[in-house]
């Protein structure tokens, strides 16, 4: 992929043809009206204004110029396709995607990233003498946050660990009976009343959270 400014004339060098047949790079490769042509955002195939060439000359690095006609597109495609018969080289396409403008692939400018980075405002941070973290702790309100977010159904996290407690060392009764309740830590309500069967199997059961 090629990134180029919007409605910019453009040079791209050392763009490599490969030898038809062959896998290295075609020296000096003829080229002639015809051979290369663009299209815009999916249009018909033109010839370039200007005709690619070889640069330096007897290299295998092909110079490319876009006028800025050409380049008024959001992606640009730059086909190179010999019409001698034998070819030469190998049939070969350019992509390239534009930036800058609000018609363009890309409609942000990046000719100078680094200066458009340095331009943003930043609001410093300015913290106090910080070697280790020890001390550090959520707020309260961090806390709460966190015990009443919803796990399960409609049942909280602070929810559940009251439920919890009581199953597992608060008091109970009912045992060997249908009916089993497990206490609150405090003793003050039933936090699980469940239904069991002759095997002690849980048919039903009631939780309180609050």
């Amino acid at each position: 992929m090629i990134l180029a400014k919007y409605g910019t004339a453009v040079t791209l060098d050392g763009i490599p043809l490969i030898t038809k047949g062959a896998m290295d790079y075609k020296a000096n490769p003829t080229l002639a009206a015809g051979d290369v042509k663009v299209s815009k955002d999916g249009g018909a195939s033109a010839n370039l204004t200007t005709l690619p060439a070889t640069s330096p000359t007897g290299e295998t690095l092909v110079r490319v110029s876009l006028s800025a006609t050409e380049m008024q597109a959001k992606m640009i495609v730059v086909t190179f396709i010999d019409q001698t018969n034998p070819k030469e080289w190998e049939d070969q396409r350019l992509i390239i995607y534009t930036h800058g403008n609000a018609s363009a692939y890309f409609t942000g400018n990046f000719d100078n990233l680094d200066a458009a980075i340095s331009a943003v405002p930043l609001n410093p941070v300015t913290v106090g003498t910080n070697n280790d973290k020890a001390g550090y702790a959520l707020s309260v309100a961090g806390v709460d946050s966190i015990l009443d977010d919803t796990v399960e159904g409609t049942l909280t996290l602070r929810q559940i660990v009251k439920i919890l407690l009581s199953a597992m060392a608060g008091k109970s009764s009912g045992g060997g009976t249908g009916t089993i309740a497990f206490r609150d830590n405090a003793d003050t309500k039933a936090r699980i009343s469940a239904t069991v069967d002759s095997n002690g199997n849980r048919t039903g059961v009631t939780i309180d959270g609050v």
